[in-house]
């Protein structure tokens, strides 16, 4: 094949498989390990906004971001946790992860 048209080949398949809504490159941050965007996905699953409400894959996203060093992220897991949003209710988990948060400065932990 001449290298031109392989190069073109190449830029289409890289243009298809690029993220193209904004949650989509969210997502795709957030699956890279960003903090701020794997928080900020779970704020998204957590109130339905632009996207369908999952109380399961919030939790997931902010245990996410918290073990990637956001004390919001664990400020609000604990909560959740305690109070059984999206996981029964699990007190240990939730005084962890809000023992975690003040550990790393979160002013209302």
């Amino acid at each position: 094949m001449h290298r031109p048209v392989l190069t073109l080949l190449m830029a289409g398949v890289a243009a298809w498989a690029a993220p193209t809504t904004p949650f989509d490159r969210l997502k795709a941050e957030a699956e890279e390990g960003v903090a701020s965007a794997q928080y900020a996905l779970a704020l998204a699953y957590a109130s339905g906004k632009d996207i369908p409400q999952d109380d399961a894959k919030a939790n997931m996203w902010f245990e996410k971001a918290a073990r990637s060093g956001s004390a919001d992220a664990a400020s609000k897991l604990g909560c959740r946790l305690l109070d059984g949003i999206g996981a029964p209710p699990d007190a240990q988990a939730g005084v962890m992860w809000l023992g975690a948060a003040s550990n790393a400065g979160h002013a209302r932990a």
